[in-house]
């Protein structure tokens, strides 16, 4: 069974991970608006900027946490975008 650190980790883990997404979804839309109305040169690039964004804040807000628990949610806010 999880000890308390654990959990509070898990849940705050979480709803990071939730804001995160959010930041993704915002940075999808902006780049599909850019693609609707010019060729992106970089597209490789661009399609990285919301993983990116996700991901570094990510790493800032939840980085305190247990490693076990921030890495195991890390890699679901990744998989979560691709």
């Amino acid at each position: 069974m999880p000890d308390q650190r654990e959990m509070v980790a898990n849940y705050r883990c979480n709803e990071i991970k939730e804001e995160a997404l959010e930041i993704s979804k915002e940075d999808i839309a902006n780049l599909k608006k850019r693609t609707d109305v010019e060729i992106i040169s970089g597209f490789k690039e661009a399609c990285m900027v919301p993983v990116t964004n996700a991901v570094e804040h990510y790493d800032k807000s939840a980085n305190q946490y247990q490693s076990k628990v921030y890495s195991k949610v890390r890699k679901d806010v990744v998989e979560a975008i691709m």
